[in-house]
């Protein structure tokens, strides 16, 4: 028999809470106890609804759905799944924190039962965005520090936007992806460079060294002061890069295009103090020297380097085996490296990186190597690469035969 105290303690929703959180997962277990009683199954329900996808409430019936819409606090609905924006209209997702939605585009849908007061991370990936809509989670979601909009359609301005976002004072973190180039203007651009709480941003919209000038001149040379991640898909000229590497020194992701090479955004890098993911991809066809690629060694903290073309090739004509396990040798916690640089690199480079890097995942190269040089050059005691996911070569040779696979995972 239980004792008095045992049987108060699972009359407490707060500790039920505990017990039903710790078997979420087990849901033979919580059907059981959500028909112990009236209270245990407003606990156990909580536990099973609140992952629950909202495909699966769109099946319950009609009268009961505001029961479980209460419990849900993150949701995905994609565009093939407009419907259920109209089916849940008259709905209240009340602990809703995480949000991801979207609509075929051209009519608007209603999407307000969705924008909640608890509402931190919102998706918006395609549909037909309205100023209403930006008004009402502005004056509700006081808590939302997390926004994404894509695909947003014809009906939001720049000005709307401006005054969307300054007046979203939690926000910790934008992206302005597809379609939204002509609503990330100047204006937009200097109030986020102002934001003492900004951590990551991302658009879609090419920066001119003139304008990020006018931007450090407006911040008193500290724009962006919180910034850690940086992403800008739209091709940079070189010298915006170079510029936004030495007024970004604090910045610990950066992903970059560029449309030329005529200054050195390799080793501007170097002002940067922590970096620990870089993603640079060329649009034209660079030629590295030796000593912008050994520059990098720098970013003792680098996790993932990776830098591509599109489409062409990049070179780097003097740079050699030895210069490899320089630059490697700098970088113990590599675990992505990619690397298409067309240089003169020998099975040699490969064997170190397998020796130096034992925590690398991913590598993609685009020279030769041969296969029985790196099984002899590499240490006997252990294997090759023990934790790599993927590895993408030029190709692989071996004394017997050669295999002209140009990948391999």
């Amino acid at each position: 028999m239980a004792s008095p105290a045992m049987e108060q303690a699972v009359a407490m929703p707060e500790i039920l809470e505990c017990v039903f959180n710790f078997i979420e997962t087990d849901y033979l277990a919580l059907w059981a106890a959500l028909q112990v009683n009236k209270l245990w199954f407003d606990c156990a329900t909580d536990s099973l609804w609140k992952r629950a996808s909202v495909v699966d409430l769109a099946d319950v019936a009609k009268d009961r759905q505001q029961i479980y819409a209460a419990k849900i606090e993150s949701a995905k609905i994609s565009r093939s799944e407009e419907d259920l924006h109209r089916a849940f209209n008259d709905l209240s997702f009340d602990k809703l924190v995480d949000v991801e939605i979207g609509s075929k585009g051209g009519k608007e849908v209603p999407l307000q039962q969705y924008f909640r007061p608890r509402l931190e991370t919102l998706r918006f990936n395609c549909g037909l965005l309205t100023g209403d809509t930006l008004s009402h989670i502005q004056a509700t979601c006081w808590r939302l520090k997390d926004i994404s909009i894509s695909c947003p359609g014809s009906q939001i301005t720049p000005e709307m936007m401006v005054d969307f976002i300054s007046g979203c004072e939690s926000l910790e973190s934008v992206s302005l992806g597809f379609e939204t180039s002509n609503l990330t203007s100047n204006q937009l651009l200097h109030h986020l460079a102002s934001r003492p709480n900004l951590t990551k941003l991302s658009f879609d919209r090419s920066l001119e060294p003139a304008l990020i000038s006018e931007i450090a001149e407006a911040t008193s040379g500290q724009p962006f002061p919180a910034l850690r991640s940086l992403s800008i898909t739209e091709p940079l000229p070189s010298a915006s890069g170079v510029l936004l590497a030495g007024l970004l020194p604090q910045i610990t992701i950066i992903d970059l295009r560029f449309k030329d090479s005529e200054n050195d955004v390799l080793g501007s890098t170097a002002s940067i103090r922590d970096l620990h993911h870089m993603n640079f991809l060329f649009y034209n066809e660079p030629t590295f020297s030796a000593g912008q690629l050994l520059s990098l060694k720098s970013h003792r903290n680098l996790e993932s380097l990776n830098l591509r073309p599109d489409g062409g090739k990049m070179y780097a004509p003097d740079f050699t085996d030895a210069d490899f396990r320089q630059l490697t040798s700098q970088l113990p916690n590599l675990r992505n490296l990619w690397f298409e640089v067309e240089c003169d690199l020998t099975t040699a480079s490969l064997a170190f990186l397998s020796n130096q890097c034992r925590t690398i995942e991913q590598i993609d190269l685009p020279q030769q190597f041969n296969w029985d040089a790196l099984l002899s050059l590499a240490d006997p005691s252990s294997a090759l690469f023990p934790n790599l996911t993927k590895l993408i070569l030029g190709g692989m040779i071996s004394n017997d035969r050669t295999n002209k696979s140009t990948s391999n995972s």
